[in-house]
């Protein structure tokens, strides 16, 4: 074991909900507000693309990874259309 702990939530997902997951290697180079313009400017897809590039471009000496959900629907799953 090597002593990690992830941090863990548990919300409701709506519909519209963005989710935005990363590497240090983005945190580190790329300021919070260059991230939140890119996820309220572009599509999730080119959104990550362009904080990938703004990491890359502002130094990224790491892995740079970025990982954009949004959720456009929900659709209830029961037994029987499984």
């Amino acid at each position: 074991e090597d002593g990690f702990m992830p941090d863990l939530f548990k919300e409701s997902i709506q519909p519209g909900d963005l989710y935005f997951l990363c590497s240090d290697g983005v945190m580190n180079h790329v300021a919070d507000p260059v991230i939140e313009e890119a996820l309220n400017r572009y599509a999730p897809a080119d959104a990550a693309f362009a904080i990938v590039n703004s990491a890359l471009l502002g130094g990224g000496s790491d892995n740079t990874t970025v990982l954009i959900v949004r959720v456009d629907e929900l659709v209830a799953i029961t037994t029987d259309s499984v």
